[in-house]
């Protein structure tokens, strides 16, 4: 028999992950998608699904459109009263808190508004009014003014939730403009910089892939985000590297070793992991040496730079020369 995609669950595992994902998802699944889930076959998919449909107080619904079948479990008509715990509420204030620098003021009331509504659950006795209060701040330098976004930032989380393409006017940094019919699938958060990450498309007819490779693009280049009659199933992105090497670009992954001066900038990058496999060491004048893996090289030399004279490139030599003309060229500035 073939080996199993994922060998540590169990069929009954499988069939209470698949009944949990059916019922708090909210939403349907095609039987792609619960076969990446649920990290086994379609054809164990089916048969799980067949022990559910066999049970028909469990309420298994099956929906074919367009030759596909998509499948939810029926909700139940009047819903259990739950209440949101004071701590529940704490962490979703604290959230709040974190990004608020992030969201036009439009979006800032309306979670604001939400966060109250959802006070009104907390059980008797329980004021919300204190977990609610501020309890965290975020300071960020260049940080970027969302408010003139605050309709394209709704049109692209609507089309990640539809599953729809947009049309969307795109100006780069060299201020050159251009449309692409796009696939939105996540927002990414980087920097205190928003981004939309999905897949450029055909402009017309089924939604066809152009290139192999996603497309990321930062929010505040774009110009328009224009919502179209065209849906897409099963356009996913690949995970976010788990390695949480150096570098929001991701490229080929390259050891990469920098010397930082005793003091300050030594102690801020000791604090830091910066790649799981690190390895942090001090040579014979005192000064920190970081061994780490970077997946993109132009971020790197940029951060090196970002710390003067208190930081040298040694390794790889393709990195010493970067910043070795980076730093001439800024020289030649004020010679």
């Amino acid at each position: 028999m073939p080996k199993k995609i994922d060998s540590d669950a169990t069929a009954g595992q499988k069939l209470l992950i698949l009944h949990s994902l059916l019922v708090f998802g909210n939403r349907e699944y095609s039987l792609t998608e619960l076969a990446e889930k649920l990290r086994c076959s379609k054809q164990t998919v089916l048969r799980l699904l067949a022990q559910l449909e066999s049970r028909p107080e469990r309420g298994l619904i099956k929906e074919t459109r367009r030759g596909r079948d998509y499948y939810r479990m029926q909700r139940p008509a009047r819903r259990p009263q739950m209440a949101l715990s004071p701590e529940g509420l704490a962490q979703l204030a604290l959230c709040r808190d974190f990004v608020l620098n992030l969201l036009p003021d439009e979006m800032r009331s309306s979670l604001d508004e939400a966060l109250q509504k959802a006070g009104t659950l907390l059980p008797e006795g329980e004021g919300a009014n204190a977990f609610l209060a501020p309890q965290a701040a975020t300071l960020a330098r260049g940080a970027i003014d969302y408010t003139p976004y605050q309709s394209i930032l709704k049109q692209l989380l609507a089309a990640i939730r539809r599953k729809s393409v947009l049309v969307l006017c795109y100006r780069n940094l060299q201020g050159k403009e251009n449309a692409y019919d796009y696939a939105p699938v996540r927002l990414l958060r980087f920097h205190d910089t928003l981004y939309v990450q999905g897949w450029r498309v055909t402009d017309k007819g089924l939604v066809v892939l152009m290139y192999d490779d996603p497309m990321t693009l930062a929010v505040h280049r774009l110009i328009e985000a224009i919502p179209t009659r065209r849906f897409f199933t099963s356009l996913n992105l690949p995970s976010l590297p788990e390695d949480d090497s150096f570098g929001f670009a991701v490229e080929k992954p390259f050891a990469a070793s920098v010397r930082f001066s005793p003091g300050a900038a030594s102690t801020y990058v000791r604090e830091r992991i910066w790649s799981p496999d690190q390895r942090m060491e001090t040579d014979e004048a005192g000064w920190l040496v970081l061994h780490f893996t970077a997946r993109n090289m132009d971020e790197l030399w940029s951060w090196i730079l970002s710390f003067g004279q208190q930081a040298e490139a040694l390794a790889p030599e393709e990195l010493r020369k970067y910043v070795a003309d980076a730093t001439a060229q800024a020289a030649a500035l004020y010679g």
